[in-house]
């Protein structure tokens, strides 16, 4: 008997499997890894921002997360920008893939010890 897994599970699994082996060869438990929720957006999208128009919008992309240069895991952030991995307390970085559009840009990443967090990485578009 065979086993559908729905594709947003498959996704899951896919990043826990890459995390994982990160996680065990740093010798960090997975029970200390911290789940992070995370949002990637890009703005501003126009030159006029307002509350009505806050000028950002989700970003599809693959990005990788660094710690001291080495890649701890890879994401692909879905349709409204947003992803889910585990990761150990500490700073990182957010590294978008060559594909996607922000060029060197990176951005800071602050996870602090607990059972989850939600975050929101934005790159910026250039436009002013």
């Amino acid at each position: 008997m065979s086993r559908k897994i729905p594709i947003a599970g498959a996704a899951l699994l896919a990043l826990t499997l890459t995390t994982l082996p990160a996680a065990c060869a740093s010798g960090i438990s997975t029970a200390d890894l911290v789940v992070v929720n995370g949002l990637v957006q890009k703005g501003p999208t126009g030159p006029i921002c307002s509350v009505d128009n806050p000028c950002v919008a989700p970003v599809t992309g693959g990005f990788a997360v660094t710690r001291g240069g080495d890649v701890v895991v890879h994401f692909r952030s879905d349709a409204d920008g947003r992803f889910r991995i585990r990761l150990a307390p500490g700073d990182y970085a957010v590294v978008p893939d060559p594909d996607t559009v922000f060029g060197q840009q990176t951005r800071d990443l602050k996870v602090p010890a607990g059972d989850s967090v939600s975050v929101t990485v934005t790159f910026d578009t250039g436009i002013y």
